[in-house]
């Protein structure tokens, strides 16, 4: 581990194909305590779904935690490579520890989520500061992880990182919770990656570099539990994985399982302060994977994207445009609403998102027009020969 004025990191040396890598988190100062040197599980886990695609088998030659090690060899690997056709690889360590991590005196204590502002994450900040959740569930922090999410280019998801931070320790300072940031370059060896496929294990590997802090962690649900399905992409399964990551001093727990991308819309459509907060936008991440700045627009959202685009179609239906009117592109959303729509209906049985979202146009009353059924079947062929 290594401490400096401003950050602390840990590392570890990876090999690969003789080939040496040096990976680590890094946390400011204050919170440099709390990162575990003792043990490599952020490390292992950090780089587990790269191994199983490139078929290497991972030999640990550090401590790593025992009920890790337990259930990444007889639940996780086997589940990943169920959804993905990785092969199923094998994991060596000769040094299993079951004790508990201290930092100094304290023993892990904290409950944390995650904050960017989008849906899902304000869902599980809002969800679990209720009056009822019980004290030892109660959320005491916050998160924000700079670890793939804004691109696996490590210099370019900086700048992301840092241009959107002032609006994350806004709303961390309003809600009086402290803020804990932390950074890895392990995005580097996933170049090329979609990151919705590997979010579960690299977001909860992070978690992993903070154990004597986090007693319990929220990962914020994507989707539902009533979509639960072993297939390629991880999200749909994440309620039967992300429990697996847990160890003997973190428990990972998944937020809002029961509800789908819609009732957490609406269930955050009830609380003010998401109004001028809301912020779903992926401009910075198709800057950064595509060179794309179509979306460089003056609103927070753009509502040229397919996050803004989804997301609109349900607080629309919701009736919820006017408490967000100021953060999302709603003239541009109106001018290709039948696109939004037909965009919807092509992807219902393709996406759970949309078919969440048709459900929800049905149960409005709006039925969709000649010029909504010729977008979706316009885009339904695309699909079939793209």
């Amino acid at each position: 581990m290594k401490g400096g004025e401003i950050e602390t990191r840990v590392e570890s040396t990876i090999l690969i194909d003789n080939r040496e890598e040096v990976l680590y988190y890094s946390t400011p100062v204050e919170w440099g305590k709390y990162l575990t040197f003792e043990r490599a599980d952020a490390f292992l886990l950090g780089v587990l779904q790269y191994a199983m695609k490139e078929g290497h088998d991972i030999e640990v030659k550090a401590p790593i935690s025992e009920r890790l090690y337990f259930n990444l060899v007889n639940q996780v690997i086997p589940l990943l490579s169920a959804g993905f056709g990785h092969k199923q690889i094998k994991l060596t360590c000769n040094q299993l520890d079951n004790s508990v991590l201290m930092a100094e005196t304290e023993k892990p204590f904290a409950v944390g989520t995650g904050c960017s502002l989008g849906v899902d994450s304000f869902g599980s900040i809002l969800y679990h500061l209720q009056p009822d959740t019980p004290t030892n569930f109660r959320l005491t922090h916050l998160t924000y992880f700079n670890v793939g999410a804004l691109g696996n280019d490590t210099e370019k998801a900086t700048v992301s990182y840092e241009h959107d931070l002032p609006m994350i320790q806004e709303y961390a300072a309003y809600k009086q919770l402290p803020l804990v940031r932390i950074s890895s370059n392990i995005g580097k060896l996933y170049e090329g990656w979609n990151f919705d496929h590997c979010n579960q294990s690299r977001n909860s590997a992070t978690v992993l570099a903070l154990q004597k802090l986090f007693r319990r962690y929220y990962y914020a649900s994507t989707v539902d539990v009533s979509h639960l399905k072993i297939k390629h992409d991880a999200a749909y399964f994440e309620s039967a994985l992300v429990p697996y990551f847990s160890t003997e001093n973190t428990d990972l727990l998944i937020g809002q399982a029961a509800f789908s991308r819609v009732d957490k819309t609406k269930y955050i459509a009830d609380f003010p302060e998401t109004y001028n907060r809301l912020y779903v936008c992926w401009r910075e991440i198709l800057k950064n994977n595509y060179n794309d700045n179509r979306s460089n627009v003056e609103v927070l959202n753009c509502g040229r994207c397919e996050k803004c685009r989804r997301t609109m179609l349900s607080l629309h239906f919701l009736n919820k445009e006017e408490q967000y009117k100021d953060i999302f592109d709603w003239d541009y959303f109106h001018k290709r609403y039948h696109f939004a729509i037909g965009y919807a209906l092509a992807n219902r049985k393709r996406k759970a998102y949309y078919e969440d979202v048709v459900k929800l146009m049905k149960q409005s009353g709006y039925k969709p027009s000649l010029v909504d059924r010729f977008w979706q079947l316009g885009l339904s062929i695309y699909y079939i020969f793209r």
